[in-house]
């Protein structure tokens, strides 16, 4: 049971009598102390942090949520880590599948038209849904630039990505995506902060999302601990029985 001043304030409150306003101005007054001292919630509070979307329709997804901060004008997508037997069949899916790269037509240091991408990882943002052709990344960006606009009618809005794990790694691949379209670069870099996000992609990719990174579209904090197996891994892709190509790092560690 919640036993912080402001529940228990509210639990005293009579209920005849009250207007809506009434109601209104005690919730806000309250909102910030009402949950306990230190959990996340009441942190997000006090750091004006709203959750604005959670997108959680099928547990073998992508789940994420999006929040806003009004002050700022940020968006922050977060990605969920692995929780059930079905994320953790996709995470030893090392083999890669080649994509085309979306920067393919600028000019940089290591170019090629494709990229590859861990497999496993890649199907939950990439994957084209049989019904209506449909990605999910395609799904989020849609959302998340609606959202954006309801902050900033021009689209002047900030981008965050976050994740912990498997959701480092499809915080990772959607910073990529993301800082590649220009709906979401138009104030600022897209910034992404990865906890213990294992490799997602080859040579070619890194290439790619270090161009993206020296023209100011895209920063990438990615934070691990020296004890974690994790983020060391996967180290090479498989090509039948054969060491296929080796995964690379992105971001600055």
């Amino acid at each position: 049971e919640n036993q912080t001043a402001a529940a228990k304030k509210s639990r005293r409150l009579p209920t005849e009598h009250l207007s809506q306003a009434m109601i209104d101005d005690v919730l806000e007054s309250s909102l910030t102390s009402y949950f306990e001292e230190g959990s996340v919630v009441a942190q997000m509070l006090r750091g004006g942090i709203e959750v604005a979307w959670f997108g959680d329709r099928h547990p073998k997804e992508a789940i994420h949520c999006l929040c806003v901060n009004r002050k700022t004008k940020t968006v922050t997508v977060v990605f969920r880590g692995s929780v059930t037997a079905h994320n953790w069949v996709r995470n030893l899916q090392i083999v890669m599948t080649d994509h085309r790269n979306p920067i393919w037509e600028e000019n940089y240091d290591g170019w090629d038209n494709m990229i590859s991408l861990h497999t496993g990882f890649s199907l939950y943002l990439l994957r084209k849904r049989k019904v209506d052709g449909n990605r999910k990344i395609d799904e989020i960006f849609t959302r998340l630039d609606h959202i954006g606009r309801e902050l900033d009618s021009e689209g002047r809005y900030h981008v965050c990505v976050t994740g912990h794990s498997l959701g480092g790694a499809l915080a990772t691949i959607f910073s990529f995506y993301a800082a590649a379209d220009p709906r979401f670069n138009k104030i600022g870099p897209v910034r992404a902060f990865t906890y213990a996000a294992p490799r997602v992609g080859d040579l070619k990719f890194m290439r790619a999302y270090q161009q993206l990174e020296r023209t100011n579209r895209l920063l990438h904090a990615r934070f691990v601990n020296a004890c974690d197996f994790v983020p060391l891994v996967p180290t090479f892709s498989l090509e039948g029985l054969f060491i296929g190509q080796w995964y690379k790092h992105v971001g600055l560690q």
